[in-house]
């Protein structure tokens, strides 16, 4: 609760649809794609490492997870 089932990433970090692609890229059979996709992805979760950063800051890329992920999940 309170992560994306497919990247695990907070909830609002991308919106809806981009979080699915973002899953379905990771799992390509194209290499190129798969390569890219995991990049981008180990970038946002090296981002949200430091939950204090994310949830303490006014940075507006962390804006939408304040709003969609609940206080009182499991992060």
């Amino acid at each position: 609760m309170g992560r994306s089932k497919g990247t695990g990433l907070l909830l609002g970090t991308l919106p809806k649809d981009e979080d699915e692609k973002l899953a379905s890229d990771c799992k390509s059979e194209d290499p190129l794609i798969r390569k890219t996709a995991l990049a981008k992805l180990k970038k946002l979760l090296d981002e949200q490492y430091d939950l204090d950063r994310v949830f303490g800051s006014n940075d507006p890329r962390f804006k939408n997870i304040q709003v969609e992920c609940p206080i009182w999940s499991y992060i």
